[in-house]
């Protein structure tokens, strides 16, 4: 699990540009108009330089999206759908179909869209959705599964993001938090700055948690030493942070001090400012 968390809106932006073939990642968002700039930023980076852009909508109507994207962002939406380099399809159409999470359909949905893009000859596949569709139907059990079958790392070439309201997501509590977390490759946030500030605390907090407070700044000291990761560097370079964890504890070890970091990543985020004063009640 990869965190990307920066204290430049600008820089998490840079991030999503350069995503890669099978990278899984979660966004969380307060606010869906920034949610939006940041997901057709990624879309259309990938289009530019001849990706198919796929956006499945969490609730409101395609054609809804169509024209937020154009008054908000400037975007030509119709360019980019007359040549077939972008669909934007409602959640109906993929994700929840007659009511039920079909899992296998699903991928197959996704693999036919990979494969029509090879078709016609783009590079590739940027997909995205908005989950907040499952909450609403009360399907948040076959959402985790679903992610799960999606894994860390995507089984087919191409590239996805999938978006979530955290006014939706903390009320289902930590164990739910720290699977879905468990399922994506990288995490961020709209909110750069609350993001680094909830990362860093969490992981000192979570490391004293398990250590106390002296193992915990002797920690500090050795990534540094050994590793070069200055403390402030790891919500930015979190792989980095957890492959020295692996190779100063063992793996086992490795994953329970990160566990105690989520947890606490958790409750911060529960209390973040910016966040609603009602969010987890």
């Amino acid at each position: 699990m990869k965190a990307e968390y920066w204290r430049k809106e600008s820089e998490v932006v840079d991030f999503v540009k350069g995503l890669q073939a099978t990278n899984h990642v979660v966004l969380f968002y307060n606010d869906l108009k920034a949610c939006r700039q940041v997901l057709f930023t990624y879309l259309k980076a990938g289009m530019d330089k001849g990706e198919v852009g796929f956006y499945v909508t969490g609730g409101e109507r395609a054609e809804q999206i169509q024209k937020a994207t154009e008054e908000e962002f400037s975007i030509n939406i119709k360019r980019y759908e007359m040549v077939g380099a972008l669909k934007i399809v409602n959640y109906n159409e993929l994700y929840i179909i007659d009511e039920k999470v079909n899992i296998p359909k699903i991928m197959e949905l996704w693999q036919k869209v990979v494969d029509e893009a090879k078709e016609r000859g783009f590079k590739g596949v940027r997909a995205c959705g908005e989950m907040s569709c499952f909450f609403r139907h009360n399907l948040t059990n076959e959402l985790l599964e679903y992610e799960k079958a999606c894994n860390r790392r995507l089984k087919m070439p191409m590239t996805a993001v999938c978006a979530y309201d955290v006014n939706l997501l903390m009320p289902f509590g930590e164990k739910f938090f720290l699977d879905l977390l468990k399922a994506h490759s990288h995490f961020l946030f709209t909110e750069p700055e609350i993001g680094f500030n909830a990362t860093l605390e969490a992981v000192e907090r979570g490391l004293e948690r398990a250590l106390g407070s002296l193992s915990k700044e002797m920690i500090f000291a050795t990534i540094k030493n050994h590793f070069g990761l200055e403390k402030e560097d790891i919500p930015k370079r979190f792989m980095d942070f957890h492959e020295a964890l692996e190779k100063t504890f063992s793996i086992m070890t490795a994953g329970l001090l990160e566990s105690m970091v989520f947890r606490d990543l958790y409750s911060k985020l529960k209390t973040a400012e910016g966040m609603p004063a009602t969010l987890g009640s």
